[in-house]
């Protein structure tokens, strides 16, 4: 519900439409306000998820996290103490179900190194009115909107010595403290996919798991470092596209937004083909094959076939 913002505990009516002659089944649904259906939806049994943590100190069997007093209903904790290797992978799952995977976008380990910071850079209100009259350039950015590497691209076309930490002295952008990777799921797409804390040996770290409206919020707190952010929220808009083919022995190379990639949805990568090798390719949202943009028939060109996807069905089939 959260991209068209219905609130938790929304009624909808789902439909069945079976037609005996054509063998055509549809199903639809839609929220409902009639009062035959909220009645009849206020019989049913209440039911709350329950979320569970899995990683290496539970040598991957998912443990029940426990609803934390105090805070909203959908805040859930457990605690982890790091073990010899200086290390603990983990995610979560809805219902003890792996295919309700919660998990961090990337396809890499997401690396949660107790003494480094790898917030995202977003736009501040400030910034934005320093780039009146210049959407061409920058395409419109929000206070809050994710500053981009097409951002810094346009801001150093105007001053050449411009740096990150310059900007950011000008309050033109802001770390906020939210971890750039989003969070993923409830999905069946979690395989292999998982945070990972360093630190010392014995320290103790609290894992904190926040779902509401639609929203996942995951913090680490630790007594030494502070607490940790990561969020559902923009996860879309914070997806990265890679393109693997034969032109980077099937690796992932990936693609650049455009400035106005919020809007457009444009990504974009050059790649310099050699005149006597044919390039083929896929599309791969985050690093993730099971996530493929793929042709519909294999080794076509441009505009001869949809693009299908992103799924885990295009093996053998390439542009």
């Amino acid at each position: 519900g959260s991209p068209e913002k219905i609130p938790h505990g929304t009624i909808y009516l789902i439909t069945l439409q079976w037609d005996l002659e054509t063998r055509k089944k549809t199903i639809t649904w839609e929220p409902c306000l009639e009062d035959y259906i909220v009645s009849l939806a206020g019989e049913l049994q209440p039911f709350r998820h329950r979320y569970h943590v899995l990683g290496t100190w539970t040598t991957w069997k998912p443990v029940e996290m426990t609803p934390v007093r105090g805070e909203r209903p959908g805040t859930f904790q457990a605690t982890v103490r790091i073990g010899i290797h200086r290390k603990e992978e983990f995610r979560f799952q809805r219902d003890r179900d792996k295919l309700q995977s919660i998990y961090p976008a990337r396809n890499r380990e997401t690396e949660v190194d107790l003494d480094e910071d790898d917030g995202v850079w977003e736009w501040t209100e400030e910034g934005v009115r320093a780039i009146e009259g210049q959407e061409d350039k920058f395409g419109s950015p929000k206070a809050g909107t994710p500053f981009t590497p097409e951002h810094l691209d346009a801001a150093l076309a105007g001053d050449p010595d411009m740096t990150i930490e310059g900007l950011a002295a000008m309050s033109l952008i802001s770390n906020g403290g939210v971890q750039s990777v989003p969070i993923c799921g409830p999905d069946h797409l979690g395989e292999d996919k998982h945070w990972v804390i360093t630190g010392f040996m014995g320290e103790e770290v609290k894992l904190l798991l926040r779902v509401s409206d639609g929203e996942i919020t995951v913090n680490t707190i630790n007594a030494r470092v502070g607490i940790r952010t990561w969020t559902s929220q923009r996860a879309a808009a914070k997806r990265k596209y890679f393109v693997t083919g034969t032109f980077n022995e099937w690796g992932f190379s990936e693609m650049r937004p455009s400035a106005k990639a919020e809007r457009t949805g444009v990504f974009k990568l050059k790649v310099k083909a050699e005149e006597s090798r044919m390039i083929a390719f896929q599309i791969c949202v985050d690093e993730d094959r099971a996530q493929t943009i793929h042709p519909e028939m294999a080794l076509t060109d441009q505009g001869l076939s949809p693009a299908m996807g992103p799924d885990a069905k295009g093996e053998g089939l390439f542009w």
